[in-house]
């Protein structure tokens, strides 16, 4: 049976035709299949992946959902012209991050960043709750912790920031906020200087500009300063950004954890 492994979590896909679609999608962004390419049969990739034509359909499936296919009788599986993919899927954006990405892919969704995440505080700023604050302070704390590990760093980079696209009370920011959680997941490890990487988790621990940036925003939200917390974030995607733009393009190591989040 096939089974790939999800290296932006490290973990290993249950689902069958999650897999082969994952593996096709991989595939379609290296441009091993091009735009207006025909995809291998359902026969053919049935065969190769050791699978039912069923489980190869439902692969199909999930990548026209994402934009990246169609399908016609008698004709067969077609790749879809790039602007036609929905860049906004968790699944697209990691494709395009794990196969490197190049500077002007980073410059474009740090556009998205700008425009968005400083409105986003802004908003979070006036209309959270309580709940909200408490879910901001927990992962802080987790943050702050000395024997916090990379993976916990992580969680709780996400974390943070979705308790504060929640307390936007706006459900459409949520959902675009999966943009920055494949950004963290994948650049958390990518931006990290090459010494600070190997030498074990416990080497990413430590108040440091970047969780000071984050405690910068929790006490602008938390006061409801709607502007504070807007330069507040600005600031922290800019340092984002300078940090993604270095790991794309080879730049001197990064020296410090960026904030990837918001």
């Amino acid at each position: 049976m096939y089974i790939s492994q999800d290296h932006m979590s490290g973990k290993v896909r249950r689902n069958l035709h999650e897999q082969i679609a994952h593996d096709i999608g991989t595939q379609i962004v290296q441009g091993t299949y091009g735009e207006t390419d025909l995809l291998p049969t359902e026969l053919t990739l049935a065969e190769r992946y050791r699978v039912s034509r069923t489980a190869v359909r439902e692969a199909f499936r999930i990548l026209a959902a994402k934009g990246m296919t169609v399908s016609r009788p008698k004709i067969g599986t077609r790749v879809r012209m790039r602007v036609d993919w929905n860049m906004l899927d968790p699944d697209v954006l990691t494709w395009h991050l794990r196969q490197g990405a190049t500077a002007d892919f980073v410059e474009a969704v740090f556009e998205v960043r700008f425009c968005m995440e400083p409105e986003v505080a802004g908003i979070a700023a006036e209309r959270r709750t309580d709940r909200h604050l408490r879910a901001m302070a927990a992962a802080l704390q987790t943050m702050q912790k000395a024997s916090a590990t990379r993976d916990t760093l992580v969680s709780a980079d996400i974390a943070f920031l979705q308790a504060m696209l929640d307390a936007s009370g706006n459900p459409i920011y949520r959902s675009i906020g999966t943009v920055t959680e494949s950004l963290i997941r994948f650049l958390e490890g990518a931006c990290l200087p090459a010494d600070r990487r190997n030498a074990g988790d416990a080497a990413v621990t430590g108040v440091n500009p970047a969780t000071r940036r984050h405690a910068a925003v929790y006490a602008a939200i938390r006061d409801r300063d709607g502007l504070r917390a807007r330069e507040e974030v600005r600031g922290m995607v800019a340092a984002a950004r300078e940090a993604c733009l270095a790991a794309a393009t080879g730049a001197a190591a990064v020296t410090e954890r960026p904030a990837l989040s918001a």
